[in-house]
């Protein structure tokens, strides 16, 4: 899973929150004897956007969608939209552990159009069909981060991580492990993920991607079939999807 942010884990329930364009849906876990069962969940629309809007305003906005819900759970893993997130593709040369983090760095420097002190960064790694190490570097605006966290403390929350929907959705897996292509068909938009070889080799999104006339996913049909093209290159054998409705 790829985390932006992660603070003190503890608890044995959480609300889980996903931003999706103009949505926001919800979820409450809780932990009992090794399982997860849910006890909550709602899918609302929000009139405020939460990187522009007054951040106590969207807090209150989100506040009453989750006391209409009967939510009072604090403690919240939250998963950003794709469409926030940057990404660089790079090879890894040969280098003694210890000196690929530092290389990632400059790498990341070099290819992303902003100063790293206004991105949260994290990166990665997966090897190729033909042995050679490639890694996936993903950054998201800090301030987007910053914007939504104020929302959400003004809502009576507190954020324990901010994710990517789609990473959090198919695990990496093993290096020896077949690829799998992980689609999410959101609102108006498809985030697609290939993760083989042990890591994430594509992630992407397209906005706008659903026609608004049209009642059904398929009308991305056109676009996932180049998708599917580029994951079968990288030997994904498994397909994945959620829609979001």
């Amino acid at each position: 899973m790829m985390e932006f942010l992660q603070k003190k884990r503890a608890a044995s329930s959480m609300l889980g929150l996903a931003l999706d364009g103009g949505r926001l849906e919800g979820v409450v876990l809780r932990r009992t004897n090794g399982s997860l069962h849910v006890l909550k969940q709602f899918s609302v629309s929000l009139a405020l956007n939460p990187l522009t809007g007054d951040p106590e305003l969207v807090g209150r906005e989100i506040r009453n969608h989750l006391d209409q819900a009967g939510i009072r759970e604090r403690r919240c893993a939250v998963c950003v939209p794709l469409g926030w997130a940057l990404t660089v593709q790079t090879k890894v040369p040969v280098l003694p552990e210890v000196d690929v983090a530092g290389f990632l760095e400059i790498e990341a420097e070099r290819g992303f159009p902003y100063g790293p002190d206004t991105l949260s960064v994290c990166h990665s790694r997966y090897r190729s069909g033909s042995g050679e190490q490639h890694a996936t570097l993903v950054a998201v605006p800090r301030n987007h981060l910053f914007q939504l966290e104020k929302a959400l403390k003004a809502a009576r929350l507190k954020p324990a991580s901010f994710t990517l929907g789609v990473a959090a959705m198919q695990g990496a897996g093993q290096e020896s492990s077949p690829g799998v292509l992980a689609v999410a068909i959101g609102e108006d938009s498809v985030d697609l993920q290939v993760t083989c070889g042990g890591g994430i080799a594509v992630l992407c999104s397209v906005e706008g991607a659903i026609a608004r006339n049209q009642s059904h996913p398929r009308s991305v049909a056109g676009r996932v079939s180049r998708w599917r093209a580029e994951a079968k290159s990288l030997r994904a054998r498994r397909v994945r999807a959620t829609f979001r409705q």
